[in-house]
């Protein structure tokens, strides 16, 4: 993949790719972790976001990484393209939808729940941390590295508090369940990392490459089972499963709720409804993004739709607006004349209408404000974020105010971007080329950049997938 040779160049400090000033060639540091920028009013930038921001008028799984070693070129997969479904699980299994409990259940061996077992959490108030994979070792070969990071009180990434061996990741989001405890890392070769937070804040592996019995590329935790996203197309066992999770983070076989074609990822809404990218879901309807709804003992497509009026879309991520109203999905073809885009989707009680896509280079991850009136979006080949306001009663809902002014430089080939959360409102974790940045949202659609914190030099420290514990 293009990306991945591009990050190999230039954390050994040679510029190959991005702006052709080199601002994306980053100054090597030791392998210690060092705060460029401590968010305080001498080197904090905030972004110039003036233009109307109220003005009345996001593994991916379209995109395919290659999971192979740092010389790779970009690899991006084709509409049209399927996974061998020897690397899938049973395609016939459906299972009856089941509600969202406070307590995580024991389960049997056709992946149901028997006894209800209370979890016992996390105190409130505990320690958090940054959980970030390194997919390369210091001669660019592949690594199965990943390191646990203290957040510390101001948000910002303090020491490493233990490494852990699981699988592969080059890209992706690590989900945890609400108290923290568990996490789950989708990887490479579609199994699960799953480990656990003790009460001293300690990290232990419980299973390093997990097979759920399907190829998962992005993972959820809904209540008391994992929500499992199979990439192919649904002859080859692509679509959205369910996995029964219990208190001690044994994930219980996953069994297929609706069929999916080229499926990223499923957010759940307030009423229980599925949005997934996808190019199909429950049926073989042609769309971007699919709201499906639990009915008696089945999932059925309520609505789809098309977001970029062509079908040579890679999609990449997606992000809800906090009041529900709208949905962002990403594309970013290479394939395609059509210019890559953020594609905008009305959410209302009749079902999903597209507004005007907001053109953005190789979007590949998204945020949504906290403060319900923005969305970050990260460009990966364009080594730079932007922010885009939203105000669900105007013409033109969703707009482009461009990049927020970065401390010393813009960013790096930047990946995926977690929001951070709890005691830190507004504040994202992007990672990129040999580090890991922070921002910040603001009221009234804003963006300050606090600064990027190093991971060392060389291959071995560009970090791959990030997660934060709750």
């Amino acid at each position: 993949m293009r990306r991945v040779i591009c990050g190999v160049l230039m954390a050994v400090g040679v510029a190959a790719c991005g702006d052709e000033e080199g601002a994306n060639v980053r100054d090597t540091a030791d392998a210690s972790l060092v705060d460029t920028g401590d968010g305080s009013s001498a080197d904090t930038a905030v972004a110039d976001t003036n233009a109307d921001a109220q003005d009345p008028d996001a593994g991916d799984a379209g995109e395919v990484r290659d999971a192979g070693d740092a010389t790779d070129t970009r690899d991006t997969l084709d509409p049209d393209d399927t996974k061998d479904a020897s690397e899938t699980g049973d395609t016939s299994d459906t299972v009856e939808p089941s509600d969202t409990a406070e307590t995580r259940d024991t389960a049997d061996a056709q992946g149901e729940v028997d006894t209800a077992v209370p979890c016992e959490g996390l105190a409130a108030g505990h320690a958090r941390h940054v959980v970030l994979s390194y997919p390369y070792t210091a001669a660019g070969g592949s690594a199965k590295a990943w390191k646990v990071l203290a957040l510390e009180a101001d948000g910002s990434l303090g020491a490493v508090t233990d490494t852990l061996t699981m699988g592969r990741a080059v890209h992706g989001r690590v989900a945890f369940t609400p108290d923290g405890r568990l996490g789950f890392a989708p990887q490479d070769n579609g199994t699960l990392g799953v480990f656990a937070f003790d009460a001293q804040g300690r990290a232990k592996v419980l299973a390093a490459e997990l097979d759920p019995g399907v190829y998962a590329t992005a993972v959820a935790v809904d209540g008391d089972r994992l929500l499992l996203v199979n990439p192919n197309w649904a002859e080859s066992g692509g679509g959205v499963y369910a996995a029964a999770l219990d208190c001690d983070g044994n994930v219980g076989p996953a069994a297929r709720l609706y069929t999916a074609k080229n499926a990223v990822d499923v957010a759940v809404r307030g009423n229980g409804d599925h949005l997934v990218v996808a190019r199909a879901a429950g049926d073989t309807t042609f769309g971007h993004l699919h709201q499906l709804r639990a009915g008696s003992g089945a999932w059925t497509r309520f609505d789809s739709v098309d977001l970029f009026g062509h079908d040579e879309a890679i999609l990449t991520a997606i992000a809800v607006m906090g009041d529900e109203r709208f949905a962002l999905v990403a594309q970013n073809s290479e394939f395609s004349a059509e210019p890559n885009a953020i594609g905008v989707a009305r959410l209302d009680g009749a079902g999903l209408l597209a507004e005007d896509p907001v053109e953005v280079n190789d979007p590949v991850s998204l945020v949504a404000s906290p403060y319900g009136d923005a969305a970050l979006v990260v460009s990966g080949y364009g080594n730079a974020v932007h922010i885009l306001s939203y105000d669900p009663a105007a013409v033109t809902p969703i707009k482009d105010l461009g990049e927020p002014a970065y401390i010393v430089s813009r960013p790096s080939l930047p990946g995926d971007a977690v929001l951070v959360g709890a005691s830190h409102p507004g504040q994202v974790l992007v990672v990129e080329n040999v580090a890991v940045r922070r921002f910040r949202f603001d009221p009234k659609a804003k963006l300050v950049d606090l600064g990027r914190t190093a991971a060392g030099s060389g291959t071995a420290s560009i970090p791959g997938s990030i997660g934060v514990q709750p």
